[in-house]
């Protein structure tokens, strides 16, 4: 066998390992359904002593999330679309001829402010949440994740903002001449 008929089989093996396995997940919770029965009950019931606990109503966090997921991906279509991206051709990137993406769109900026809010709005709800009821030791433990995810979210937007909102036509390395 050739290098790449090896490597072709291989993959095909990994994909039929793959659907193998969701098949005995799905085939075991169709005939378990106690087991799965019971793992989601006693996810609710967890959630439900922490929502009595710390007054927190898990339907409103569940829909801001909803939400806010909805607006995270409508700023990255209204971002390709803006921008232009979604008109370059595989021989573009080839070339590195970037010259058809424009970042002074008027979409890319709504896209991009969409896409920020849709992507802390829901941590920034949580963190609220975690200052207002939990007591000091919780607040420490449950703070950490949420402002780490929320620096992350910031500081990767930084300079694409920069260039959008200067008013810059390409991004930083990409230059007229190429």
């Amino acid at each position: 066998m050739t290098e790449r008929k090896e490597k072709r089989t291989l993959r095909r093996f990994r994909m039929a390992s793959a659907y193998a396995l969701a098949l005995l997940v799905v085939l075991s919770l169709i005939l378990y359904p106690e087991v799965a029965i019971g793992f989601f009950k006693t996810i609710y019931s967890k959630a439900v002593s922490i929502s009595d606990k710390y007054s927190i109503n898990f339907a409103i966090i569940f829909a801001i999330f909803l939400v806010c997921e909805v607006l995270f991906n409508a700023g990255w279509i209204l971002m390709l679309k803006g921008s232009g991206i979604a008109k370059i051709r595989l021989s573009d990137l080839r070339r590195r001829d970037f010259k058809a993406i424009d970042l002074k769109n008027r979409a890319v900026r709504i896209g991009f402010i969409l896409n920020l809010f849709g992507a802390s709005a829901s941590w920034i709800y949580l963190l609220t949440i975690i200052l207002l009821n939990f007591p000091w030791g919780l607040k420490i433990v449950s703070m950490t994740p949420v402002l780490w995810e929320l620096f992350i979210v910031l500081s990767l937007r930084l300079p694409i903002a920069v260039a959008i909102f200067q008013g810059q036509k390409r991004l930083h390395g990409v230059s007229e001449t190429n």
